[in-house]
């Protein structure tokens, strides 16, 4: 075989190189992390902090830092996302498909953002401890990551790509390193790498304040930023920077921190200067403002897109309960409850599901005792059987009840199972035409109490408003009244279209009421973008998510609840 020797010649470029074998010319030896899932953001935390041992230990101090790591990618993920996807860095259709093949396609580059946005939220404070689907979280390309452009290095199709963090090497000069990720392709898994020695000293050279924190064992330490009078002396600017020789490349590592010298690296090699400012520290209300365009995009009005904060709550401000504790989760409860929602009550049961079915009736029977119990004085429930008691002895007491209503579904585990099989057809829409006429209510009011409005159309929705909230006709009539076509099509011609909440003519009226009741039948609904835009348009919602469209001839032709375990709610 010959002795080992540095490839040097045109004719050694494509020889194959070992990718250990490339590491160990920067000093670097791969690191092993939990194959959870989320073996990236371990990856990068075992590299960023160049750990030393051939296998990282998840222990809760790793897992708390890699999991603060992992918030501050996706947040930047996040801060990015509305811009990556105008400039076509990112296609959210395909990305949204690829982390969830089995969830109807979208068709609309607006709604597939929010709901892309969403998962990045849901997967942004996940802790990097907990395991994950590995399709959903790993990625297995830069852009994947959406962090600061990534260079990579291919070695073979059939062997690792390493992701380098920041890394330049013309004709070997000029490395400006921060860290390196291995992806082993046959086993979709990331590696961190470790540098020992070398990484400390790249991160000390030109940084003399790091460096005098350094161990005196270090032999170089001394010496790594030793300038002399004219090195120290010389004007940066008064030097051709770009320039790829010795003298200058030598005179940048001694005055310059590495980020700095990143700024250099790239320009020489044509690539955009990276913005070297940190995350807002207000980054809360920037993720905010980011996701109220968002939502505006894909038709959300001023109102629904910053209602954000309103998810938690129900329409006139009540707190919501906790969900009481779900009796078994995992994937197999996960797939036979979409089986168990997806049956028609009117044909026989699957036998093989029968046992699980009995403990979610159970553990929704057991809640609603507990609810009772727990929240009898706050709600003024009305006085119930102390045994044998179920949610159906009090179904018309609720819909007499909004807010308790809410409150229950709130509460319950498996809220779709209790719609599915303890509340009739007929309640279901008449709690649907209820939720119609607060949402058409509550929209008539915010904007006749909206300055930004002229006052003609404002007098209009006072006028309107004070027609449909009038005690002294019937109920019947003021929800007619909430209602009327032809004066949401007045309105319509008055201000943007998608302020109003007139019913579409293409949704039929049953369709139109299970569409007004799913924020609180779906169980995850508050993790789905209409669900972090709480106060918008349901005839947006019906528009733009497919998954909104079939849950609701779902139930209305099928009596089927399975596609509420498809909405976008980024859970994995």
């Amino acid at each position: 075989m010959g002795p080992t020797r540095t490839g040097t010649d045109a004719g050694d470029s494509d020889l194959p190189i070992q990718v250990g074998q490339w590491l160990a010319s920067f000093d670097g030896t791969m690191v092993e992390v939990e194959a959870n899932g989320q073996c990236a953001f371990l990856a990068m935390y075992a590299s960023t902090v160049n750990h030393s041992a051939a296998k990282l230990k998840t222990t809760k101090a790793v897992v708390r830092e890699a999991t603060s790591l992992k918030d501050s990618i996706y947040a930047l993920m996040m801060f990015n996302l509305r811009k990556d996807v105008a400039l076509g860095l990112v296609d959210p259709i395909a990305e949204y498909a690829k982390l969830y093949p089995d969830h109807p396609a979208y068709t609309s580059t607006e709604a597939s953002t929010a709901a892309l946005y969403g998962h990045y939220n849901q997967a942004r404070t996940r802790s990097t401890g907990v395991k994950t689907l590995m399709s959903n979280v790993i990625p297995t390309k830069p852009t994947d990551l959406q962090i600061t452009p990534i260079p990579r290095l291919v070695m073979s199709s059939r062997l690792p790509t390493i992701l380098l963090g920041i890394i330049s090497m013309p004709a070997g000069r000029s490395i400006c390193c921060q860290f390196f990720l291995v992806l082993r392709h046959d086993q979709s898994y990331f590696y961190g790498v470790s540098h020992g020695e070398l990484f400390l000293k790249w991160r000390a050279e030109g940084d003399e304040t790091f460096a005098k924190d350094l161990p005196d064992s270090y032999m170089w330490k001394e010496d790594i930023n030793s300038l002399t009078n004219t090195e120290r002396s010389v004007d940066l600017t008064t030097i051709n920077q770009l320039a790829d020789i010795t003298e200058v490349n030598k005179l940048l590592i001694k005055r310059l921190e590495m980020r700095a010298r990143l700024d250099f690296v790239h320009a020489r090699q044509g690539l955009a200067i990276l913005n070297a400012d940190p995350l807002p520290s207000d980054l809360k209300e920037v993720l905010h403002i980011e996701e109220q365009h968002i939502h505006e995009a894909y038709g959300m009005d001023t109102y629904a897109a910053s209602s954000q904060e309103d998810q938690s709550r129900g329409h006139q401000g009540s707190s919501l309960p906790q969900r009481y504790a779900k009796a078994t989760s995992g994937d197999i409860i996960v797939n036979t409850y979409f089986c168990i929602l997806r049956q028609s009550n009117s044909v026989p049961k699957e036998e093989v599901d029968g046992p699980l079915e009995d403990l979610i009736a159970l553990s929704n029977q057991e809640a609603f005792i507990k609810w009772r119990d727990l929240f009898k004085e706050e709600l003024s429930l009305p006085t119930m059987k102390r045994r044998k008691v179920t949610s159906a002895d009090i179904q018309e007491w609720l819909l007499a009840h909004l807010e308790a209503l809410w409150h229950f579904f709130a509460f319950i585990p498996f809220p779709e199972y209790e719609a599915k099989t303890r509340w009739t057809h007929d309640h279901l829409l008449q709690w649907g035409l209820i939720e119609t006429y607060v949402e058409q209510a509550a929209a008539l009011n915010r904007l006749a109490n909206d300055d930004s409005i002229d006052d003609l159309t404002r007098e209009f929705c006072t006028k309107w408003h004070t027609e449909c909230t009038n005690q002294a006709i019937k109920q019947s009539q003021r929800r007619q009244a909430a209602n009327d076509p032809d004066k949401w099509g007045q309105l319509a011609q008055r201000i943007p279209s998608r302020y109003c909440r007139a019913q579409p003519t293409d949704i039929s009226t049953e369709a139109w009421h299970i569409l007004h009741i799913l924020p609180h039948v779906v169980c995850d609904w508050a993790a789905t973008p209409m669900g972090r835009a709480p106060l918008g348009a349901r005839s947006t919602w019906y528009e733009e998510f497919s998954s909104v469209r079939q849950l609701c001839h779902g139930v209305v032709e099928f009596q089927d609840w399975s596609a509420a375990n498809l909405a976008p709610t980024g859970h994995t």
